[in-house]
């Protein structure tokens, strides 16, 4: 019974990496069409922090990706994908970049992403220095918060 039991854990950390590489090729290829179509992966009450900016619950997050997606030269490149010793946390090591101006400005930095035993992201947790770019992070945030409609 334990070997099953183990083979059921390996198996969900399997499926769990390929959620996690689904999400990966959503965010790098984030457009409205894909935009769309995230409603399956992300988990109906998902977490979405950033330095400068939280959204909870799938429609808020879903709007978030849709106002980064209509951002001017706005790319999202995953470098690495690490594991963690939870078996449904990963790591995410990524630059992100957008058109400042006439400027390509790029953010690197590194995400938490957890998956759910339904084998959905219930959390995206983003870790990077807003004072590097203060400028630009303050111009892509304001995109967003434009987009909702309210100040912080």
């Amino acid at each position: 019974m334990s070997i099953l039991k183990v083979e059921k854990e390996n198996n969900s950390e399997i499926v769990s990496l390929k959620t996690v590489n689904t999400y990966v090729r959503f965010l790098e290829n984030l457009g409205q069409d894909k935009v769309i179509l995230s409603g399956h992966l992300l988990a109906k009450d998902i977490d979405f922090k950033s330095p400068v900016f939280e959204a909870h619950g799938r429609e808020r997050v879903i709007e978030v990706f849709s106002a980064l997606s209509a951002t001017d030269g706005y790319t999202f490149k995953v470098h690495h994908i690490l594991p963690s010793d939870n078996p449904h946390t990963y790591f995410l090591r990524w630059d992100r970049a957008v058109q400042n101006g006439g400027e390509r400005v790029v953010t690197s930095g590194m995400s938490e992403i957890t998956v759910s035993l339904d084998f959905q992201i219930v959390s995206h947790i983003e870790y990077y220095d807003p004072r590097l770019n203060v400028k630009k992070e303050l111009s892509l945030w304001g995109v967003i918060n434009r987009f909702f409609k309210r100040e912080y």
